[in-house]
């Protein structure tokens, strides 16, 4: 076999060095425009959507949340499957696409799809789209504790305003950082108690309460002072 191989090439010469010329001018049209990464992408595209719901069970988080979320992007172009997961105060939601599908129009056809959908999820649950990582990608998950003992010991409301606020923002600094989510914990509540007998004297009603308590959080500008020295103060209402 061998022996023939190289009877056949010394015969056409010229036929073999124009077809290694040929080879060579393809490999060199192909190259730059070939994807580089680490390793080859061995899986199908996917959008990957992560929902917090805090202080809902697995079995709430999959009916309120999960689900919705299922429902809303399991008709879009392309897509190939659907898998979801579950947990105390989590769900997330794998869109498996088909092979060759154009994962950045995905994405954003999922984020069109997620708009629908974001008035029928329970308050405060705001789903968002993971960033796009390679498949030499990791995640890693740090958990954050109070420390036993005697010491003085750390709220979860304390640990998660940490993990959202300072530590986030220390790791999302570092190389390579894609995305940073804080989930667990406890978020800020505040409470208004009611005197029902001050209300009366004032003539006001739960409603006004509640519609005060809604835009206490906003602010708005009202313009200038103009000509205060040589500045001009800017005036916001709360």
């Amino acid at each position: 076999m061998l022996q023939s191989l190289i009877q056949f090439s010394l015969r056409y010469a010229s036929l073999v060095v124009l077809t290694a010329l040929l080879i060579t001018g393809f490999a060199a049209y192909r190259i730059p425009n070939m994807s580089v990464d680490v390793f080859p992408e061995l899986n199908a595209p996917t959008v990957v959507i992560m929902t917090e719901a805090g202080g809902l069970a697995a079995d709430e988080v999959e009916q309120y949340v999960t689900f919705p979320i299922e429902s809303a992007v399991n008709g879009m172009t392309g897509v190939r499957r659907v898998r979801s997961a579950s947990a105390i105060g989590l769900s997330i939601v794998w869109v498996d696409l088909d092979w060759g599908a154009d994962l950045y129009d995905a994405r954003q056809l999922a984020a069109e799809r997620l708009s629908t959908v974001r008035d029928s999820l329970p308050s405060d649950v705001e789903p968002f789209i993971t960033p796009i990582t390679s498949i030499a990608g990791e995640i890693m998950l740090v958990s954050l504790s109070s420390p036993p003992g005697n010491g003085p010991s750390v709220s979860p409301l304390e640990l998660r305003s940490f993990a959202e606020f300072d530590l986030r923002n220390k790791v999302l600094a570092i190389p390579g950082v894609a995305q940073v989510v804080a989930i667990g914990g406890e978020l800020p509540e505040y409470q208004v108690n009611v005197d029902q007998e001050r209300l009366r004297i004032y003539g006001l009603t739960i409603s006004d309460v509640v519609q005060a308590a809604g835009s206490s959080h906003s602010t708005a500008s009202a313009g200038y002072l103009p000509n205060v020295g040589s500045f001009e103060i800017p005036i916001f209402t709360f």
